[in-house]
């Protein structure tokens, strides 16, 4: 028999099903959530295995659905500073970034940001070399305030060579203490909207990993191993 397990951590509770194989529920359980995550998934689903009264090796699939992510934004609680960079210039400096946010939301998200050379044509011709010692000047002098990094440049859904350079110097120059989103990966041509949804997947980075590392921590300690896992992207 395979079986999966449905967590869904939510603002005020984390609930827990476990179905078979033909999608019939076998147990459900409810607690509220506690501040460090973790422990309410572990009493969660301790309590739908044992109503459920199965061995946890037969759990196969482990799915996380949750809404703390939304909630940090809604509540401006735990986002993450983040330095922005924009790749364009000089085509795109009219509009800076969160030129449209609320204060509140601007004033918990917004770290040191630069408008650099770079980006292409919706034909995926250069606007302008990128340049690499400004890239660098940057990490040099605001790495320190800030705790992810949110990288886009023009018609990257086109051609992201620049987005993924700036991700590598990161990677290089910070050891991989931060996390970095590109909006190639995130949205669409848009530059503004695009550029937008990255710097919001930057700032919840940190909240999405902390309820992730709490699921698998949960499942490791109650011996649900070799389990596929599911949930949203970060």
């Amino acid at each position: 028999m395979q079986l999966r397990l449905g967590i869904d951590v939510g603002g005020t509770n984390t609930d827990a099903v476990i179905m078979d194989e033909t999608n019939h529920l076998l147990a459900k359980a409810k607690t509220p959530v506690t501040p460090d995550v973790i422990s309410g998934i572990k009493t969660v689903v301790a309590r739908v295995v044992s109503d459920a009264g199965v061995d946890p090796s037969a759990i196969t699939q482990a799915m996380l659905g949750t809404t703390q992510v939304t909630n940090a934004i809604i509540e401006r609680k735990g986002l993450s500073r983040v330095g922005i960079l924009r790749l364009g210039a000089p085509a795109t400096q009219a509009i800076a970034p969160l030129a449209a946010w609320p204060d509140d939301l601007k004033e918990a998200v917004e770290g040191p940001w630069a408008i650099l050379p770079g980006g292409y044509e919706y034909d995926g011709r250069p606007i302008s070399p990128f340049d690499e010692a400004q890239v660098l000047r940057f990490l040099d002098d605001h790495a320190d305030e800030v705790q992810a990094f949110a990288v886009s440049s023009v018609f990257s859904p086109v051609r992201a060579d620049d987005e993924q350079r700036v991700a590598q110097l990161i990677e290089a120059h910070l050891q991989g203490r931060l996390p970095v989103s590109l909006s190639h990966e995130i949205g669409s041509i848009g530059l503004l909207e695009r550029e937008n949804a990255t710097i919001l997947n930057a700032a919840v980075t940190q909240v999405a990993r902390r309820v992730v590392h709490a699921f698998q921590e949960a499942l490791e300690g109650l011996s649900i191993r070799r389990v596929r896992r599911g949930g949203p992207p970060e």
